[in-house]
């Protein structure tokens, strides 16, 4: 729906239900531009949904809403349709998206976003929560580029702000901010420079797992794997949460490269407990 200003506001509400060894769609509200495509069932009981965005993308001052609540012992991926792309408009104000996730006592979410695309003038603002119950898990994926590479507008937005908040059992536990001002990162000809901005890679990816049975051996095969990365034009980090989750951090210049090393750690980290999660990203 839109204000009087122009300005898009678009949400979906949902809620996964578990019954009979097999999770469903219990509740689905939505407003245009966002949709919910049908939803699709796996063999293992989980399920996945596809959220479709109506629209060309975010402009300056449109803002979406996406909640969704995973109830005790059902199991979800969710998706998006196609990259996320940032406008710019005759507002000033940032694009908005606000994405809340609860996932109950032996439920299980993966979250697998397709890559944010500002465009040139941009300004946007990401806020993600994840509140997990005891027992809970869930997989977050997401991929921030550059811009549109092809038609030279490499860190040409103003602003994007990510944040992402963990919360178990009602307690933060790991708060990730971050704000890119490309802007403050040119030389005296006023280029932005990449090799100013990330050290000459163009592309971040963030992957978070969120497990109470997350353990010191699982973080150190994820580190190897990490450490094989410099052959492939990749570079990342990980640290293991004080509580609950391990996150890496991924450099590059493509996101299909960066997807393919996110496939890559979900593969490894798929024994016990993520064996029972859908399909991967």
């Amino acid at each position: 729906m839109t204000d009087p200003g122009n300005r898009a506001h678009g949400f979906w509400r949902g809620a996964i239900g578990f019954r009979d060894g097999i999770s469903f769609l219990a509740a689905s509200e939505q407003a245009a531009p966002l949709k919910l495509a049908k939803p699709f069932a796996h063999a293992d009981g989980s399920m996945g949904i596809c959220l479709m965005d109506a629209s060309p993308g975010l402009f300056n001052g449109d803002s979406q809403d996406i909640a969704c609540a995973v109830r005790p012992g059902a199991r979800v991926a969710v998706r998006t349709q196609s990259a996320c792309q940032l406008h710019p408009s005759v507002h000033t104000e940032d694009s908005r998206q606000r994405v809340r996730f609860h996932v109950a006592q032996n439920a299980r979410l993966e979250y697998w976003p397709e890559p944010v695309i500002p465009f040139a003038g941009a300004s946007f603002t990401g806020d993600t929560e994840v509140r997990l119950e005891s027992g809970a898990q869930a997989v977050i994926g997401e991929i921030l580029t550059p811009g549109r590479a092809a038609r030279g507008e490499l860190f040409a937005y103003r602003k994007v702000e990510l944040r992402l908040s963990v919360y178990w059992n009602g307690t933060l536990t790991a708060l990730d901010p971050i704000v890119w001002r490309p802007a403050i990162h040119e030389d005296q000809t006023n280029r932005r420079m990449p090799e100013m901005f990330l050290g000459g890679y163009t592309h971040v990816g963030t992957l978070w797992f969120l497990s109470e049975d997350i353990t010191p051996a699982l973080f150190g095969t994820v580190q190897q794997a990490i450490a094989a990365w410099d052959r492939t034009g990749l570079y990342g980090g990980c640290s293991l949460q004080d509580r609950g989750g391990l996150a890496v951090r991924i450099l590059g210049r493509r996101a299909d490269d960066i997807a393919r090393a996110m496939r890559e750690l979900w593969r490894l980290l798929c024994a016990p407990p993520y064996t029972a999660l859908a399909a991967g990203p």
